[in-house]
């Protein structure tokens, strides 16, 4: 691993790295909880990219909600550092669109150049033991630093739907841990949470299911 810590990996953030000593654990399942829409897709896919540059290995990136695609499309724009929109014909002036797609096309040149092993888990419902036998079939072929599971909530599933969502989660949980300590890398997984509002206008945060 990239961190200064043995057995650590960088998360490119340097306060958070101190925080974490050095960095995620091999072998250990992080959790990462927020609303929705507060970026966890977005700050994870940042981690994930900086785990493949730093340490020239490779990530497998689990996300049903979002394609290759489209999680390459959102690299390329935090890395140019510009607006999608900002390219388009019915926003800013010639001068301000000119300037955009030019940072793009470096950006998209850069990213290209770097070749990323960023490997995307294309699947609108994938099984814990899909996704296990995904990640060691990859880390057999070249070795993986990261899993990212994004997240919870959508991965978990019961094909009898009998089972309680919680339960369910729970499984992710627990099948998230075993993949870690199997290919003794971190795995990190998102989930989604609820936020309560106080009457003194404080939020009280909890684990969704």
């Amino acid at each position: 691993f990239s961190a200064g810590s043995p057995g650590r990996l960088s998360l490119g953030i340097q306060c958070l790295d101190r925080r974490l000593r050095g960095g995620l654990r091999g072998g250990t399942m992080s959790l990462l909880g927020a609303g929705t829409g507060a970026g966890k897709t977005a700050l994870v896919q940042q981690w994930a990219c900086h785990a493949a540059r730093t340490t020239g290995q490779g990530v497998l990136f689990v996300s049903p909600e979002m394609s290759l695609e489209a999680l390459a499309e959102r690299e390329l724009i935090r890395e140019a550092r510009v607006e999608l929109w900002d390219i388009a014909p019915w926003r800013g002036n010639d001068r301000s669109r000119q300037f955009a797609q030019e940072a793009l096309a470096k950006a998209a040149g850069r990213l290209v150049s770097e070749r990323l092993n960023v490997i995307a888990l294309e699947s609108l419902s994938p099984s814990m033991a899909e996704i296990e036998a995904a990640a060691l079939d990859e880390h057999a072929r070249a070795p993986l630093c990261l899993v990212v599971l994004d997240y919870a909530q959508y991965i978990a599933n019961d094909p009898t739907g009998r089972a309680p969502r919680y339960l369910q989660v729970g499984d992710v949980s627990r099948g998230a841990v075993a993949l870690a300590r199997k290919l003794n890398i971190p795995v990190l997984v998102t989930a989604q949470m609820n936020i309560a509002r106080e009457k003194g206008g404080g939020a009280v945060y909890s684990w969704r299911e």
